[in-house]
């Protein structure tokens, strides 16, 4: 079998990461693999590779089995039009533009015919740093209501240090397009619901990842509208969804509060010093956190606790320094101190967190004509006294109006009569 003889990206130290480099010179594909395949294959400079010298490039790639000739196509449209034909399994590309994605594709001629290459792409800039953070800069309103018919008012993303993404998670009628580095997400949506967007860059080495959210509603809906601002400055956050990302935002929250040897700064977001370091996020009404996290290495974990039995999380990166998502649900929807710290030696930082809370919704229910109860973030109100248990039937209150309960499923009990409910 093959050994992994490289995984450690800070050991390249801007050198092409390449087959060779991998393998730590003791196998080099690009270079010595046999003509066996029916197509030309492994191209240089590789496919999405960025940060290509804007100076004369020399396209290679090995040839097609029984190969006469190669057509190379070459250009900056996704359709790449013939450029040259040659014998040779290399062609040298004058000088290129700065900041421009090309696409090129090799198809070989035999005594058969023409055989169609993969279209492959890379990228031009003396500008891009392969080892610094891509970023999406934010120019517009990420958080919106729309009533369905109409428009939602278009949000665009500049994006650097990478050349391409992905959006997830738009409604159906919403779109995103890619014009001169800036993504524009714009249309009409086409159905209700609350939906929760994520924008991602794809071939950096460190992505860069923000999200959004779009409520679509009829008119005459009671829906909340998602928060239009982020909460900095409350000692218990009450106010969801929030998202924050921890290393573009402008202050530091109130309601997180950090331990000795935990810093902030922009551009890294919150940095441990020291492997005892704890951080504190102070909430209220919290059903649900997304912490997004690095560490320098995959053997250091971060750890997020409320101190409920059991109830802890710890989620290892899926590379060093690569950015990586865990989900923790609290013991409780009240108030609550949830703590996220490591173990082993420090080099976590945490670079963003989205919270949620309990549905602010009101669900109006009329039982069979007898009473009505609504659910407020988990607050029941009722017009006539109820008792309440849980679904194994224990007792939690009677004869009771109004009580705060916690998500999950309950029994109540008007008269002799029972009904289910579900708070989530």
């Amino acid at each position: 079998g093959l050994t992994w003889f490289n995984n450690n990206l800070t050991l390249a130290n801007r050198k092409a990461i390449d087959a060779n480099w991998t393998f730590d010179g003791k196998w080099d594909p690009e270079n010595t693999m046999p003509t066996v395949l029916p197509f030309a294959a492994l191209p240089q400079p590789y496919n999405g590779r960025y940060a290509v010298a804007a100076t004369a490039t020399l396209l290679k790639w090995i040839p097609a089995r029984n190969a006469v000739s190669h057509k190379v196509y070459f250009g900056t449209s996704e359709q790449p039009t013939l450029l040259a034909e040659t014998s040779n399994n290399f062609y040298q590309i004058p000088s290129l533009s700065i900041n421009t994605t090309y696409y090129w594709k090799v198809n070989t001629i035999n005594v058969d015919g023409e055989i169609q290459g993969q279209t492959w792409r890379f990228t031009t800039s003396d500008a891009i740093d392969p080892v610094t953070q891509a970023t999406l800069t934010l120019n517009g309103n990420n958080n919106q209501t729309i009533i369905i018919g109409n428009d939602i008012t278009p949000i665009s993303y500049i994006m650097s240090g990478a050349t391409q993404y992905t959006v997830t998670g738009l409604p159906e009628g919403v779109s995103a397009s890619l014009n001169e580095g800036v993504i524009t997400i714009s249309g009409k949506p086409a159905a209700k619901g609350t939906y929760s967007y994520t924008v991602e860059t794809t071939d950096a080495l460190s992505n860069a990842r923000v999200s959004g959210v779009f409520v679509v509603k009829a008119e005459g809906d009671i829906v909340p509208d998602p928060p239009t601002d982020t909460d900095y400055t409350s000692l218990r956050l009450a106010t969801y969804t929030t998202t924050v990302d921890c290393k573009t935002m402008p202050q530091e929250p109130a309601w997180i509060v950090k331990g000795s040897s935990v810093s902030w700064a922009a551009g890294t977001g919150y940095k441990w010093g020291s492997s005892s370091a704890i951080m504190t996020v102070k909430v209220t009404n919290c059903s649900k956190i997304e912490c997004t996290f690095t560490n320098t290495s995959t053997s250091r974990p971060v750890i997020i606790s409320d101190g409920g039995s059991g109830n802890e999380v710890t989620a290892y990166p899926t590379a060093a320094n690569a950015e990586t998502m865990t989900t923790f649900i609290p013991k409780t929807t009240g108030s609550d101190d949830i703590t996220i710290k490591t173990s082993g030696s420090s080099g976590i930082s945490v670079t963003k967190l989205v919270l949620y809370g309990m549905s602010n919704v009101i669900q109006k229910v009329i039982v069979s004509d007898l009473f009505n109860f609504s659910i407020i973030n988990g607050e029941l109100a009722s017009s006539e006294l109820l008792d309440i248990m849980d679904f194994s039937g224990k007792m939690i209150a009677q004869k009771v109006k109004k009580i705060t309960l916690q998500k999950g499923c309950y029994i109540i009990r008007y008269k002799s009569k029972n009904f289910k409910i579900l708070v989530q």
